[in-house]
């Protein structure tokens, strides 16, 4: 069984969108090989299959399934794609993050006002979504505004994309 690893944003502030996007790979095409991005980089499979390595590691991202890439990672095709490959990604920052295994960090949020403490939100690195149409609904909204303007739907869906995430997160933890 693979570790299932999580990146923690501790928030206030929230995470911050900055450009999205459409990407389509033909048969042989390959991601950019780049290190230190600067920001997070959320992929969401749409068909086909991204080969893609960070750090060391390695996933093949399917449809339907979301894989974010660290700002401060090494991003690398681990192979080339085999067939036409879509997906959507996201970029978005935040400056207080963490990486963190499955178990580590998931201690329950202590009780008191919410003023009195940050809130931690938790995202999975790599996950199937349960209904990818949401997560597509979502991403196509968020491609459809019109470039520098909608600067608060433009965030309000990123987080809702990222909702999505931490729910998957979370309901992946009460399986037994």
């Amino acid at each position: 069984m693979r570790e299932t690893v999580c990146i923690e944003l501790t928030a206030p502030p929230l995470p911050y969108c900055l450009e999205s996007g459409l990407a389509v790979f033909r048969p042989g095409d390959r991601h950019p090989n780049r290190a230190d991005f600067g920001v997070f980089d959320l992929l969401i499979g749409v068909s086909g299959t991204l080969h893609i390595g960070e750090n060391g590691r390695e996933w093949s991202l399917r449809e339907g399934e979301a894989l974010i890439l660290l700002p401060r990672g090494h991003h690398y095709a681990v192979r080339p794609c085999g067939e036409e490959t879509t997906f959507w990604w996201a970029h978005f920052d935040h400056p207080e993050w963490r990486e963190v295994s499955g178990t580590d960090g998931a201690e329950a949020q202590a009780p008191g006002p919410p003023f009195d403490r940050p809130r931690t939100i938790r995202l999975p690195k790599h996950a199937p979504l349960s209904d990818p149409r949401l997560a597509f609904d979502k991403i196509r909204r968020l491609l459809a505004l019109p470039i520098g303007e909608s600067f608060w739907e433009k965030q309000q869906l990123l987080f809702q994309l990222l909702a999505l995430l931490e729910r998957e997160q979370a309901g992946s933890a009460e399986t037994p």
